[in-house]
């Protein structure tokens, strides 16, 4: 039986009420997990039991540190919901990326109020899930992706936790996670430096070294003039 926590917040700021907290009140201990795009396949996978476990979450440094912390004891889940309130959301929001930063408009209910704070050394973390092929999806109601979880408490509860994930995860997982880290660095360091033959122009000669990095050769006149005067040194 798969196993699955979900998260909710208390109440904070001027909210008198957190639909996330209301909504950890109503889901039940036991679903059934039918095959959500079994229209799209030639079978239908088999369906999944699955236990959910629900945990309210203070809206502190604490709270967000709770489920970071019980990974790295070494609990367990098959998969962690964190459900939280958007105060200028019409439709439920799926966040697929957690920002790299604290910047607290209102203090927490701890009283913390910090503003440009960076959470780690790691930048920005996303979540594994695969949102962007559950577009035209119908899970009988409207819903959004989103990769601004905002900058308080909900932010940073998802930034903790897939921090957590990454660093227990096996070391061939972390091998991969980096290597497509590493790919896409080296995409934008090529598309930059393509920019910066176009601007030059004539002025340079752009290719790209054996592993795919991209040279900047001098520029035509000095490489010219550097081979003449080689010329009369050798004269």
């Amino acid at each position: 039986m798969a196993q699955v926590l979900v998260t909710g917040f208390e109440p904070f700021g001027s909210n008198a009420r957190n639909i996330s907290m209301e909504v950890l009140s109503k889901l039940p201990r036991f679903v059934n997990c039918n095959d959500p795009w079994k229209e799209l396949r030639e079978s239908e996978l088999p369906s999944v039991n699955a236990e959910l476990t629900t945990m309210l979450l203070s809206v502190d440094e604490l709270g967000s540190n709770t489920v970071a912390n019980l990974i790295e004891s070494g609990s367990e889940w098959d998969f962690i919901v964190h459900v939280g309130l958007c105060e200028s959301c019409t439709v439920p929001r799926i966040e697929t990326r957690a920002q790299n930063i604290l910047d607290m408009r209102i203090p927490d209910n701890a009283g913390r109020h910090l503003s440009d704070v960076q959470l780690s050394m790691d930048g920005d973390l996303h979540v594994q899930v695969p949102v962007r092929y559950w577009h035209g999806q119908n899970f009988g109601m409207d819903w959004e992706p989103s990769v601004d979880a905002g900058t308080f408490i909900c932010n940073e509860t998802l930034y903790r936790t897939l921090h957590a994930l990454a660093a227990a995860a096996p070391e061939g997982v972390r091998r991969r996670v980096e290597r497509r880290e590493r790919v896409a660095a080296g995409a934008a360091l090529r598309r930059q430096h393509g920019l910066v033959c176009r601007l030059r122009g004539r002025q340079a000669l752009c290719r790209r070294g054996r592993r795919g990095r991209p040279q900047l050769l001098a520029r035509v006149a000095a490489r010219r003039h550097r081979g003449h005067r080689a010329q009369q040194q050798r004269i």
